[in-house]
């Protein structure tokens, strides 16, 4: 059931966090929830754990790592979606970064090379990153973003970037993926946000 839980619908925040007594709403709760608790399981002290996220000893095993990273995908898919979610969809999408924070972190080398070498991380977090600096730059021209959602937007910048340097760092950060980040990322955006602090 757990693997059920962790991948949600591309659309799904177009409606959670809008109305907190819907389905929806508990559904995103028990997600975050969910992955707070795998979030403990990856900590470096539980390295038996960290190998039940990636592979299970049952007849059906799933990747939850995967699972998690699939479901930040969809969740950052729809640019139109994503720019109208609340700040309580922002906070889902900051505890995939911090769960995948911690994955990368170690010290399971399974787990950060398959993170690594298996996945497109990298390009959904530039996505990610994309879509929070176009709507900041929006925003600063029409003063429309909610306060609630604008720290919530830097929060989520701030575990993307922190997400960045666990890959870039990690102990399977190889030079393939130094330049994959390297190359996905625009140094404008980052220049932009420096000046502006």
């Amino acid at each position: 059931e757990m693997h059920q839980h962790l991948i949600l619908k591309p659309n799904f925040l177009e409606t959670y966090g809008k109305d907190d007594k819907s389905s929806q709403f508990w559904i995103g709760v028990k997600t975050r929830k969910l992955l707070h608790f795998l979030q403990l399981w990856a900590e470096g002290h539980h390295t038996e754990m960290q190998h039940i996220l990636r592979r299970q000893k049952f007849r059906k095993s799933f990747n939850l790592i995967a699972d998690v990273i699939k479901s930040f995908d969809k969740l950052t898919q729809n640019v139109d979606v994503f720019k109208l979610c609340s700040d309580a969809g922002l906070i889902l999408v900051g505890s995939h970064f911090d769960f995948l924070t911690e994955c990368l972190q170690g010290p399971c080398k399974e787990n950060q090379n398959f993170v690594i070498e298996e996945t497109r991380l990298p390009l959904f977090v530039k996505r990610y990153i994309g879509i929070v600096h176009d709507m900041t730059e929006h925003e600063r021209d029409n003063n429309i973003i909610d306060p609630v959602c604008r720290r919530a937007m830097y929060k989520g910048l701030t575990k993307a970037c922190r997400l960045l340097g666990a890959m870039v760092e990690g102990r399977g950060a190889s030079q393939r993926i130094h330049l994959e980040v390297g190359e996905q990322f625009s140094s404008t955006i980052f220049r932009r946000h420096l000046i502006s602090v």
